[in-house]
């Protein structure tokens, strides 16, 4: 028995699933040899006699039980598959986009990205071809703009096909409140939508954005920038246990000893500790003078043995 998702819950017996209610009464019978919970728009994906389709949760055939392979919907089209090629469904069950696509991507801002024989363009929700498929590479929208590789370059279109960011990067990522990192020349950059590069200097690590901060590396030193390119968390540090902030803090260590410091480029206890852990639920465990203990965000050991 799996958890219940839209009221029903998928439940084995014998080598068949089937659904159940809250009730325990069997909606759906045992007739699917593969099955999956129902998804936000009420259908679930199952298979019989080796095929692939989608119910609704009166156990009626959405999508016929005819396809090799089925993807999750993502918006408004799930994927389906005969042999290796790839064709659209809709919410209604109605094949939008022939199945002749080598890949499907994500459905975003209106648009999915799609391609085939390595060329990739975009479709909108009623199936139609928006943006021809001339592209290397496609990405999905984000904020009005998609990363999309033509050539062996990466630019950005926005979501009428024009190329508002030329293909000069060699790599590229979406961009998040404004701003995109890129790499050109070998040079990993943060630019805004004008092409300007927000970063005050040039940094040896460039790494992903995680709670909106990004750890950076230059002359042995890590740091914390934002998204703007402002040095949030200063580059002092020797060392830092993750890429990424947990629970709002990160351990990192300077002069030889381990502490934390927040989101906000704020340390929050003093550098005793000899080993730090990431902190969870408000509480971090440390070692000093040879004895594990936990230590708070307001920098305070709690439990000490």
């Amino acid at each position: 028995a799996f958890a219940f998702h839209s009221g029903l819950a998928l439940v084995k017996s014998g080598e068949n699933y089937g659904y159940i209610n809250k009730n325990g009464k069997l909606i759906i019978p045992f007739i699917y040899s593969s099955a999956w919970h129902f998804l936000d728009n009420g259908l679930a994906y199952v298979r019989k006699d080796e095929k692939w389709g989608f119910i609704d949760k009166t156990g009626s055939v959405v999508v016929p039980l005819v396809y090799d392979f089925v993807q999750n919907f993502c918006g408004p089209f799930a994927g389906v598959g005969l042999n290796s090629k790839i064709g659209l469904v809709n919410n209604n069950g109605e094949l939008i986009m022939p199945v002749f696509c080598d890949r499907v991507g994500r459905f975003s801002e209106g648009l999915i990205d799609v391609s085939r024989n390595e060329q990739g363009g975009y479709m909108d929700e009623k199936g139609k071809l928006k943006i021809q498929m001339i592209y290397s590479r496609t990405t999905p929208f984000s904020e009005g703009l998609a990363a999309v590789k033509f050539g062996d370059k990466w630019g950005y279109i926005d979501k009428e096909g024009n190329n508002i960011i030329p293909f000069e990067y060699d790599k590229t990522t979406a961009f998040t409140a404004g701003t995109a990192k890129v790499k050109k020349n070998g040079k990993w950059l943060l630019i805004d939508k004008n092409m300007e590069n927000v970063l005050s200097q040039d940094y040896d690590l460039f790494g992903e954005f995680s709670e909106d901060l990004a750890q950076v590396h230059k002359m042995g030193k890590i740091g914390f920038i934002n998204r703007k390119g402002e040095e949030i968390v200063p580059l002092i540090y020797d060392l830092c246990k993750s890429p990424q902030f947990s629970d709002g803090c990160v351990a990192v260590r300077k002069n030889g000893k381990w502490g934390y410091v927040n989101f906000l480029g704020k340390e929050i206890c003093s550098f005793d500790f000899e080993e730090a852990k990431a902190f969870k639920n408000g509480l971090a465990l440390v070692l000093i003078n040879d004895l594990w203990a936990y230590v708070n965000k307001a920098g305070k050991l709690v439990l000490y043995q």
